[in-house]
């Protein structure tokens, strides 16, 4: 019976290497892998912090000149 004397790490090393060179070999699953959550992760942390800081702006106007107005008198 013969032994396989391939250890693992080399065999994984090589099917890596395939990989990763077919995957920078296509320029389109670099675009929908890495490029297009990223730019989506960005525009919905703007869009939604930019409306969390206008609510809380719009609450403090509301809540606090209403207590400010009534301290005055």
């Amino acid at each position: 019976m013969e032994t396989i004397r391939d250890p693992f790490g080399r065999n994984t090393g090589i099917l890596l290497g395939r990989s990763l060179r077919h995957i920078l070999h296509s320029m389109n699953a670099i675009l929908v892998v890495v490029i297009i959550p990223v730019v989506l992760l960005l525009l919905f942390v703007h869009a939604f912090s930019t409306a969390v800081l206008t609510a809380m702006d719009i609450l403090d106007d509301i809540f606090f000149t209403g207590i400010n107005k009534k301290r005055k008198k």
